[in-house]
């Protein structure tokens, strides 16, 4: 298996579960879990960022932690076709909900609040809105490289 074939197929797996964790992001939103609907937004952001990564033909996929850097190598390596799509932003969303999926999981020791006290329906709103967005852009770039290369 190439190279690039190895990437694919990464990158349609990354893209497979994070649309099992949108699907679970909704679920939980619904039923009012709003900790765990944040939870699961942030691994659909997680996924569809390292979706896009492996599709940037560059040599960052193999971190298991993505910097501001990555993302503008990222947006470099996007055809020209792609560069309408704001990768600045999903930059703001992956590192955002990084940041709250601590709080999310465990609540706040210091304040002795669980993430039930912290997180409401408007938090959680937010991350399934920045899930769908981070989503639909992994999507586009995939779609892409597929029109690519069955031409």
């Amino acid at each position: 298996m190439s190279s690039e074939d190895k990437s694919l197929s990464l990158a349609e797996s990354h893209l497979r579960r994070a649309s099992l964790k949108l699907e679970e992001a909704r679920d939980h939103f619904e039923r009012g879990n709003y900790p765990e609907t944040v939870t699961s937004a942030y691994e659909c952001i997680d996924l569809s960022v390292r979706a896009m990564m492996m599709l940037s033909e560059s040599a960052i996929t193999k971190k298991k932690k993505f910097k501001e850097k990555d993302f503008s190598v990222l947006y470099e390596n996007l055809p020209d076709e792609l560069k309408e799509l704001n990768i600045a932003r999903i930059y703001l969303l992956f590192r955002l909900w990084g940041e709250m999926t601590n709080l999310a999981k465990y609540g706040s020791e210091t304040l002795g609040a669980g993430p039930e006290k912290i997180f409401t329906a408007q938090e959680a709103r937010f991350a399934l809105q920045h899930a769908e967005e981070s989503y639909s852009t992994a999507n586009r770039i995939l779609a892409w490289y597929y029109q690519q290369t069955s031409t």
